[in-house]
């Protein structure tokens, strides 16, 4: 037999990519404005002081106040969170509420205080120098201002550094960040394979 290789061609069906994957990046976005406000001093604004603080009970009741802007986004939130440095320990529960965005740092007392709006989540203990997390991701999956209250029933209050301190409080947002394999070109033509059998 006699077997003769020609070029041929393969039927075209566009481009193909591997499957798509996602990796993790981690970002972090200072408060941009924060306050307490105090009861025992309702028209007095603590906008500049290092110190935020709550307490409540049986004592003239103090909360504190902070703002996020989140912005310029590109990929999707997967997780938020709201991060507070106590300076001082306490087993008083820590309650992270929302509240409206209007309020200014500068101007913010406890007369003129926006009202808690929704309860995000109760933290049971402080300790002086540990870092405290609140999950906020589903308040915060997309770009916008997001306004927080800090307070707390009990008289065993405490107090966190605020933005003007060294240890400002932040919001971290773990982000997906999708990688697009580059899509690669079928071969176009091939060898054909073709035999004439000899007679016997």
């Amino acid at each position: 037999p006699t077997v003769t290789l020609s070029p041929g061609a393969l039927p075209t069906s566009g481009p193909t990519a591997t499957p798509t994957s996602s990796s993790a990046s981690r970002l972090s976005i200072p408060i941009e404005a924060d306050a307490r406000v105090e009861e025992g001093h309702p028209t007095t604004n603590f906008g500049a002081s290092t110190t935020l603080r709550v307490d409540g009970g049986s004592d003239p009741d103090v909360e504190s106040y902070l703002r996020v802007t989140v912005s310029g986004i590109t990929g999707e939130i997967q997780s938020a969170k709201l991060r507070l440095y106590p300076t001082s320990s306490s087993a008083a529960g820590l309650t992270l509420s929302t509240t409206h965005n209007n309020w200014l740092e500068s101007a913010i007392t406890w007369s003129n205080r926006p009202a808690r709006a929704s309860t995000i989540a109760t933290i049971n203990r402080a300790s002086s120098g540990t870092w405290l997390e609140f999950d906020v991701s589903a308040q915060v999956h997309t770009d916008g201002t997001y306004s927080f209250v800090v307070s707390t029933t009990s008289s065993d209050g405490f107090s966190l550094g605020s933005r003007e301190s060294p240890n400002r409080p932040e919001l971290v947002l773990t982000l997906s960040t999708p990688t697009t394999a580059t899509p690669t070109a079928p071969p176009t033509s091939c060898l054909l394979y073709t035999s004439d059998a000899a007679d016997e």
